[in-house]
């Protein structure tokens, strides 16, 4: 085919199907990419992302049994050591699961390394833990701390660095498919691109050639060509259409010929139409000149002029006739077309019109006959047909007002609820059927509404709902609305009835009670609503008694160590009074002492008589400073107690903010009061530490002191000859004894301060030990009142157990400022050096508490 001879519509095919083909190329290139790229997101989301997750919650499980098996050596109860045994074994199963879900999942042969890297370094671990787990079994807690530090560390610390490399290599190949993802991107980006530039290119093609085809079949522009055909449509002809040259063949040169035809015809039609305006319909158009649809149009007209002056005369001799009230005159002449149909309309109006009156008036007779309306039609200026159909239609509203009056009245009584209206007049025909309808109906309301009435009162009198409507000789909507409202009585009986059961049930404690019967609509509401709030306080009884036996159990744990922790609080207030009264008494024995010395000084430059006498008083303070010197070192002692003590309570204080976490939201105040027993026992390692400071340096100034008196003492014997060094000698005594004095008066300012917060440490753990015994009595009264719900299978209240603490003990007294005994002394050295051998290789770990 020529492509200049190729249709319009062709081209427009050829042109837009070639950019079809682009845009589907595009689509379908689009697809694959877009499915290439939710590969490789499914492939990220169900693959890799969840190796990492598994991978980090080994390393999780890890951690957690790395803390239980520390906690297993802090914790002193066998229970809490079987609860840290516990979760080291949750721990295990849960790594287990983890790791066979990754060696399942894993196929590269680097990712098969690591994880049996990951399996051998597990196995070895958990051999380790196997190991230390006999040991703390055992009861060999002190190896198993050796064990834990030296065999178990690097182990851990390898097995959670295979752990993490996977993690590392599955993060690896995600980036790689990261950036595949985003090269297969670009690439897919620029083959778009060349696709829609290619389309594009090929659209402008297409358009600029038919652009130019358009415009040669036209002749012109298309909106020039479209405003000239709008022109001609819209009937103006005046516009001068513009041609080409030598343009013949376009649409715009066809139009100008019709357009030319279009005016010559319309002046002929306008004179023929002037003259029907002025009544003339006879003249016509001339058809010399005229072909084509000109010459149809020309004598299309003048037939139309012939049949129009005829029918125009007949129709008005009729519309005459009609307007006289005259039904006998017709068009008798035959007319094609519309006319025809005038003629055959006119022709049907006036048979019509006939009819009609003869069937209104046999109409009206007859209801005339049989009723009467009150309302009438005005007769003024009516003749013919229009004043006989007046009369009998006011006939028949009299007969009809008079039924209407006495049904709207029975009516309007019904609508008020009154069933005492009956109408009592007689009717013939219809209205009398009417009147036995209305009267029959006041009747059956009035038996339906007495036996509604018994059944309302039985129900909201007595509460009764099986009071029944009577079936007999019952039919229709009485019949029906009978069945309905027993329905009804019978759904709410039973419906009540299982509530009632459930509810009374349910005010005994006993939850075993459910309907079981299916109802509709609102009662299968309440139905599952009972039910569901019957499983709920089932549920909810259950775990109260569940929280209650944790409570209980924590409560008395929690008492059992503030018992313990009081008591141990008690024992180093006392320790801390009597190290107070030796200090003091220390004090006072220094003092005497410096006043000793300056005496001693003052006689010696007296007289070498009195050095004598000196003699006497330096071997005296020989003994004393001895005294002090040991009393010193056991100074010392007691601070090591202190420091002991201070490490216990602070473990203790350690336990009982675990126990309380464990409780929850009962146990946030024993939280807090165990947070603060902690910091006080912080305070006091830190307050022993500097006094253990201060004494070690008061024993090694009282060291010097005691060899430079026994130095005096050897030199004695010639101290007659020597009064000057005696003198000097003594001074320096009396300078190192004012010294002493001032650092035994801070120590024994410490010791106050110490013996002060021990105080406030036991008035503490009274508190937290009295609110742990509140708790448990609190639990004891929860259970107890849940007891009384009775569940499907029968269970027994049983008396919470009471707590294993001790009764608190009551406030420390003081004791009174004496002498400490030697033989007071020995336990509580005994237990400092136990606690020092406790803690030895760990001092480095005190600050974690």
């Amino acid at each position: 085919m020529n492509a200049s001879g190729m249709k319009l519509a062709t081209r427009l095919a050829l042109g837009f199907g070639f950019l079809v083909i682009l845009l589907l190329i595009a689509a379908i290139w689009s697809i694959v990419s877009l499915r290439e790229g939710n590969t490789g997101m499914t492939l990220m989301v169900e693959d890799r992302v969840p190796k990492i997750v598994k991978a980090q919650n080994i390393v999780n499980d890890i951690n957690v049994i790395a803390r239980a098996m520390r906690n297993t050596l802090l914790v002193k109860s066998a229970d809490a050591v079987t609860k840290e045994l516990a979760r080291i074994a949750e721990a295990r199963e849960t790594i287990k699961t983890n790791l066979a879900y990754l060696d399942e999942r894993v196929n590269t042969e680097q990712g098969r390394k690591i994880i049996d890297a990951v399996k051998s370094s597990r196995t070895t671990y958990v051999t380790l833990q196997d190991e230390f787990i006999r040991m703390v079994s055992a009861g060999k807690r002190d190896e198993a701390a050796e064990f834990l530090m030296t065999q178990v560390r690097e182990p851990q610390a390898q097995y959670i660095s295979n752990v993490d490399k996977f993690s590392e290599y599955v993060g690896e190949l995600m980036a790689k498919e990261g950036q595949a993802t985003a090269a297969a991107t670009s690439r897919d980006t620029w083959i778009l691109i060349t696709l829609t530039l290619a389309g594009l290119l090929a659209a402008t093609i297409t358009a600029t050639l038919l652009i130019r085809r358009i415009s040669r079949q036209l002749g012109g522009e298309p909106d020039y060509a479209a405003e000239v055909v709008r022109q001609i449509a819209e009937g103006d002809l005046s516009q001068t259409v513009r041609l080409k040259a030598d343009d013949t063949t376009s649409l715009l040169a066809s139009m100008k010929v019709m357009q030319d035809a279009l005016r010559k015809i319309v002046g002929e039609i306008q004179d023929t139409v002037n003259a029907a305006l002025k009544g003339d319909f006879s003249q016509k158009i001339s058809l010399a000149d005229k072909r084509g649809f000109t010459e149809d149009i020309a004598s299309g007209l003048n037939q139309l002029s012939d049949i129009t002056d005829t029918g125009l005369r007949d129709v008005l001799r009729v519309a005459n006739a009609l307007s006289a009230g005259d039904l006998t005159q017709k068009i008798d002449k035959e007319y094609p077309g519309v006319f025809g149909q005038t003629r055959a309309a006119v022709n049907g109006t006036v048979t019509s019109l006939a009819k009609i009156v003869a069937e209104i008036e046999g109409i009206v007779e007859a209801a005339a006959a049989r009723g009467d309306f009150s309302v009438k039609m005005t007769m003024e200026g009516k003749a013919g047909y229009t004043k006989r159909l007046s009369e009998l239609l006011n006939q028949l509203s009299t007969v009809t007002d008079t039924g209407l009056r006495d049904v709207m009245r029975v009516a309007n009584a019904l609508s008020a609820g009154d069933l005492s209206q009956h109408i009592e007049a007689d009717y013939p025909g219809v209205f009398g059927q009417t009147k036995a309808g209305v009267n029959g109906t006041v009747a059956a309301l009035t038996k339906i509404v007495a036996e509604i009435k018994n059944i309302v009162e039985a129900a909201a009198a007595r509460g009764d709902f099986s009071v029944k409507m009577v079936m007999d000789g019952k039919a229709g909507y009485t019949k029906e609305l009978s069945e309905l409202l027993n329905q009804l009585s019978n759904v709410t009986d039973t419906g009540l009835l299982d509530v009632l059961r459930v509810a009374n049930a349910l005010a005994k404690g006993d939850l075993t009670q459910r309907i079981e019967r299916d109802y509709p609509g609102t009662f299968g509401e309440v139905r599952n609503g009972m039910n569901t709030t019957v499983s709920n306080l089932k549920e909810l009884v259950q775990q109260i008694k569940a929280s209650v036996d944790t409570i209980n159990i924590a409560s008395q744990e929690i008492a059992a160590g503030n018992a313990d922790l009081s008591q141990r609080t008690e024992e180093q207030a006392s320790s801390l009074e009597e190290t107070a009264s030796s200090i003091e008494e220390l004090t006072a024995t220094v003092k005497q002492n410096a006043e000793n010395a300056n005496q001693a000084n003052q006689l010696a430059l007296g007289a070498s008589g009195i050095a004598a006498k000196g003699g006497d008083v330096v071997g005296n303070v020989v003994v004393t400073m001895t005294g002090i010197n040991d009393a010193s070192r056991k100074i010392v002692d007691i601070i090591s107690v202190i420091d002991g003590i201070a490490f216990q309570t602070n473990i203790l204080a350690l336990n009982a903010a675990v126990e309380a976490a464990r409780a929850g939201e009962q146990g946030r105040g024993f939280a807090v009061v165990a947070g603060e027993v902690r910091n006080l026992a912080q305070r006091s390692a830190a307050a022993a530490k500097e006094i253990k400071f201060l004494i070690n340096d008061t024993v090694e100034k009282v060291t010097n002191g005691t060899k430079q008196v026994e130095e005096a003492g050897s030199t004695m014997a010639d101290i007659v000859g020597s009064v000057k060094r005696v003198t000097s000698i003594i001074s320096e005594i009396s300078s190192a004894s004012l010294e002493q004095s001032a650092g035994i008066e801070q120590v024994n300012q410490a010791i106050g301060q110490m013996d002060q917060v021990t105080q406030q440490n036991a008035a503490l753990v009274e508190e937290a030990a009295a609110a742990a015994d509140s708790l448990s009595g609190q639990a004891r009264n929860l259970a107890e009142a849940v007891a009384v719900f009775k569940m499907d299978q029968t269970s027994t209240s049983t008396a919470l157990a009471a707590p294993r603490s001790a009764t608190p003990a009551s406030t420390p007294r003081h004791a009174p400022k004496t002498q400490p005994r030697t033989g007071g002394a020995k336990p509580a050295a005994k237990s400092a050096a136990k606690a020092k051998h406790a803690s030895a290789g760990e001092e480095d770990e005190w600050s974690e508490f």
